[in-house]
Parts: structure tokens; sequence; C-alpha cells
């Protein structure tokens, strides 16, 4: 295969080190001015899900950086390093949901650690399998795992559940008497969804043009999950009317 990097890698690597700027940002915010009394877990919870994408996407930044330069093997390194942060979400989205439903951090630990043991032993064996790579062109360097059994079991087991559980808080949104409740837990499962479905595209592999279009998606669910906990003005006015 003929490798052309070019100068959209830099770009690429741009917006995926603004991704991680901005969701890290947003959890160091939530936890330091959020995580209060009875909000305290879940704005933890909260916070934990987008500084792992903020790690996430450290590494791929560093990486297709790495590429631009033609340093192949630190770009694969970081791949597999990527992926690691990136099953660490299933089980931290998990948790973050089952507090919601149950109130009991307990159980919510331990049904999350169910989840925690399977994305290491899935890393593991996707370590072993190797990386292969899908493309370098232009704007991005793709890999993913070797191994169509490998893919199906993060795809099916991992991160379609998670998913699942995340949207079933859009249903209990409409559950909730208060406007402001309402915003707050339909537009936080939203921007999770959304950048968590966009990463799974991402470091599953795809092609170059998608895979850029997601992270300029993760970055845009990285916004829409910083307004879901600090709202604009305008939308703060919206909300007492709607609580009146």
């Amino acid at each position: 295969m003929e490798l052309q990097p070019g100068y959209g890698l830099l770009i690429n690597a741009a917006v995926s080190a603004c991704v991680t700027l901005i969701s890290v940002f947003l959890g160091v915010k939530v936890i330091r001015q959020k995580a209060v009394g009875r909000a305290r877990v879940p704005a933890i919870g909260f916070a934990n899900i987008w500084i792992l994408f903020g790690m996430i996407y450290l590494c791929v930044a560093g990486r297709t950086t790495a590429a631009y330069f033609e340093m192949y093997k630190l770009d694969e390194i970081l791949f597999l390093v990527d992926n690691f942060f990136g099953v660490m979400v299933a089980p931290a989205i998990i948790f973050f949901v089952m507090y919601f439903y149950l109130r009991n951090k307990r159980i919510a630990t331990a049904i999350s650690m169910v989840f925690l043991v399977g994305c290491i032993v899935w890393w593991i064996f996707n370590v072993r399998a190797g990386a292969e790579r899908v493309a370098v062109d232009f704007w991005l360097s793709e890999w993913k795992p070797r191994g169509e059994t490998v893919v199906l079991i993060a795809k099916y087991v991992l991160y379609l559940p998670t998913v699942l559980a995340i949207l079933s808080l859009n249903i209990m949104a409409y559950r909730v008497g208060k406007r402001s409740t309402m915003y707050k837990v339909f537009l936080s499962s939203i921007s999770i969804t959304g950048a968590t479905f966009l990463m799974m595209v991402d470091l599953l592999g795809t092609s170059p043009f998608v895979g850029f279009a997601a992270r300029v998606g993760i970055m845009i669910f990285c916004i829409l999950g910083f307004l879901s906990y600090f709202p604009t003005r305008g939308i703060e006015n919206w909300i007492r009317k709607g609580d009146a």
C-alpha cells in the first residue's frame, strides 16, 4: 500500500485535540461545580465518561500526528491505547445509567464491574490479535482490530448494550415533571449516546471521510454535553418558564 500522508492529518489531529480539551474541561468543571450533595455521584459518573473521551482523543491526536511524520509503529501503538480508553467508556456509562435508575452506588458499581472485566479481556485479545491498517491518506490514519470476532464482540457485547442503556434515559426524561430535570437528563443522554456511537464507528475502522466526520461530530456532542450541565442564559430562562 502506498502511504500518502498530508496536511489533512494535522487538521484531523487538531479536531481530536479540541475534543480532548472540551471533554476534559467539561469533566473537571462538572466535578468542581456540580458534584455536591445528592448530585455528587451522578455528576462524577457523568464527568468520568467525558474525561475518558478526552483520553481517547488525546491518543487519537497523537497517533494522527505520528502518521503525518510517518511514525507508523507509534501510530499503531497509540491506536491500541485509545482502544483501551474506548472500551472503558462502556462500564463508565453502565455505572451512570444504573445509578440513575437504582440510586444505589454499590449495585451500580457491581454491575459496571462485570462490564469492566469483559472490557479488559476484550482489550487483551485485541492487543494479541494486533491492529490492521485500513488507510493512510491526506485526511486520516485509520486502523481497526484484526479479526472479525474481536470487532463483533465490541459491537454487540460491549457497545450495543451501552448505547441502549443510555438511550433508555431519554424515555425516562419524558416521565420527569420538571423541565430543568428533563432538559439535563435528555441532553446529557443524547450527548453521550451520539459521542459513543461515533466513537464506535471511529475506533472500529471506517472510510477516511467518515472517520474524520465522526471526530467532528464527537466535538459537537461534547459541546452538547457541556450545555447539559451549563446551559446558556437563554436556555436557563426557557427552563425557568417551564418550571414556574
